[in-house]
């Protein structure tokens, strides 16, 4: 599951799925909205994913 999830295409695919639930109930937000969001979401993963390469070794 862990490398499907950074799949770009299975994430592309699961926002646009989620967007889709949210237009046909009438809650989504606009689509600029939206894509702030998915942006921030996805920076945010890739920051975390990048942080966690790094050496946990302390200075003393």
């Amino acid at each position: 599951m862990k490398e499907r999830v950074k799949n770009p295409m299975f994430v592309a695919a699961v926002v646009s799925f989620v967007y889709q639930i949210l237009a046909n109930n009438g809650v989504a937000p606009d689509m600029g909205m939206w894509q702030l969001g998915v942006d921030l979401l996805t920076y945010s993963l890739m920051g975390f994913g990048i942080y966690s390469t790094f050496n946990k070794t302390e200075n003393s």
